[in-house]
């Protein structure tokens, strides 16, 4: 099981099931449900080693790339994020599917910021898995190819995957990337609801290549309202973090506070930031910044978060009886850790939202009693109502995955939007609600279940227009 968090809350999961914004379908079929052994892949474990054909129809097996790092992205050839991150948002549409605006390709992205896409350092996999929810074929992946000119791009390789991997979990990649050294490790899980691709995937893509930290490219994307692109506010802050200068890295997240990256959106660029700061590779810098300043609010949060990474980490993102009773032991320890640091941040600062958010997510961790969980959301709505990760991560405790049921979340977003009518930003929690409902539907094999669901709200799915654009995918 995946942990309990979209950590960018731009990432999305369409009602059609590609994963992917801007496909409008349900897929008339449900994909198969059960997983082959050994998939998913684990970040920090030796990568899962794929069957897949190419484009001629042979069978190859993806661990013999092993030596050099992969880039690899699941790929819904029906999905304008996928079609996005493969040429950018000026690509010419693929069978009439136009990209999602406001997005870079991956490839210009990496090389804005310094990387030689020429040099044989890094293999950009693509692996086809789906048209929308069902397995794509293989004139399906020879179309993708050539439409997008793939196989003429330097040390880039295209895939279809066997059919068995078109499960739901799959599908929850798409669009997405993993990063895979060259020991073949999984080292960053560039997918919806794990690392932050910008923030991450990439620029340890990019570290990982040349031994050096992103530099900010010229070109940024359009919906990252900063200067230096989405690679280089990543690199800005970390320089800021591991070269001690504390004092100046506060007053750059001091100064985000009140940014939202677009107006009327619901992401802000001080969340994105403390995300990108917060991981657990940079626990020793993390550690020091708050030894160093101790009353830092910004300090604490993102040694927070690195310290709930760690213990997601430590766990493992299976089902609960494949963790090992080591695992379970430093997950309890890592998620101590990261109470005691955001109770400090919460005692430190009252003005922001952040801390009770973040005890939100250690609750669904730990399995909290539901009035604590929304005692904490309260006090995160009081002071931003369209804190939205807040929202989600409320929707998240009361899922029926975790401790509640679908009445329970249709209940809470009915509440909610009618407490905040004119907070555009919420809009998205009815959308959300369907998404997750019908997502739940298929993977227990009741997709014939999902018309009722979806005639219940047939507004919901317009809804998805007041999510920001772009690169949030």
């Amino acid at each position: 099981m995946s942990r309990p968090l979209v950590a960018v809350l731009g990432t999305w999961i369409l009602v059609a099931f590609s994963g992917c914004p801007g496909a409008d379908s349900v897929a008339p079929t449900a994909p198969p449900v059960e997983d082959v052994e050994g998939w998913p892949p684990v970040k920090g474990q030796p990568y899962h080693d794929m069957l897949l054909r190419d484009l001629s129809g042979e069978s190859v097996r993806l661990a013999s790339l092993k030596g050099t790092p992969l880039l690899i992205q699941f790929v819904a050839t029906k999905c304008p994020g996928n079609v996005a991150y493969t040429a950018g948002d000026r690509a010419p549409p693929f069978e009439g599917l136009a990209p999602s605006p406001g997005c870079a390709g991956i490839d210009e992205v990496l090389a804005s910021s310094g990387m030689d896409l020429d040099a044989a350092s890094l293999l950009r996999v693509h692996v086809l898995v789906f048209e929308t929810s069902t397995p794509v074929s293989l004139e399906q992946a020879q179309a993708w190819d050539a439409h997008f000119g793939l196989s003429a791009r330097p040390n880039t390789l295209v895939f279809v995957a066997d059919p068995a991997y078109a499960t739901p979990t799959t599908l929850a990649y798409v669009p997405g990337y993993h990063l895979v050294d060259g020991d073949f490790t999984l080292v960053s899980d560039g997918t919806p609801g794990h690392d932050p691709l910008f923030e991450h995937t990439l620029p340890q893509a990019y570290r990982l290549v040349t031994g050096e930290d992103p530099q900010p490219g010229p070109r940024g994307i359009e919906d990252y309202a900063v200067p230096e692109g989405p690679l280089g506010l990543y690199a800005a802050g970390l320089g800021l973090l591991t070269g001690g200068a504390f004092e100046a890295l506060e007053s750059r997240l001091q100064a985000r506070v009140p940014a939202r990256r677009l107006a009327g959106s619901y992401e802000n660029l001080l969340h994105e930031e403390l995300l990108a700061l917060g991981q657990p590779y940079n626990v020793e810098a993390l550690e020091a910044w708050a030894a160093a300043r101790p009353q830092s609010f910004f300090a604490w949060i993102a040694l927070g978060h690195a310290r709930r990474e760690q213990a997601w980490d430590a766990r493992g993102g299976g089902v609960a009886s494949t963790v090992t009773e080591e695992g379970w032991k430093d997950f309890k320890r890592y998620d101590v850790l990261a109470r005691e640091a955001f109770e400090t941040a919460l005692e430190l600062r009252q003005d922001l939202p952040y801390a009770h958010a973040w005890l939100i997510a250690l609750g669904i961790d730990q399995g909290h009693e539901e009035s604590v969980v929304l005692r904490h959301f309260r006090a995160a709505e009081a002071i931003d109502p369209q804190f939205v990760l807040a929202y989600e991560l409320v929707l998240g405790y009361l899922s029926p995955r975790w401790h509640g049921s679908h009445e329970r979340v249709q209940a809470f977003v009915q509440q909610a939007l009618e407490e905040h009518p004119r907070e555009p930003a919420l809009r998205f929690l009815e959308y959300r609600m369907l998404r997750d409902t019908v997502r739940d539907l298929i993977a227990a094999g009741a997709a014939e279940d999902t018309s009722g669901v979806l005639a219940k709200h047939p507004e919901a799915n317009a809804h998805r227009s007041l999510k920001p654009q772009g690169c949030t995918l």
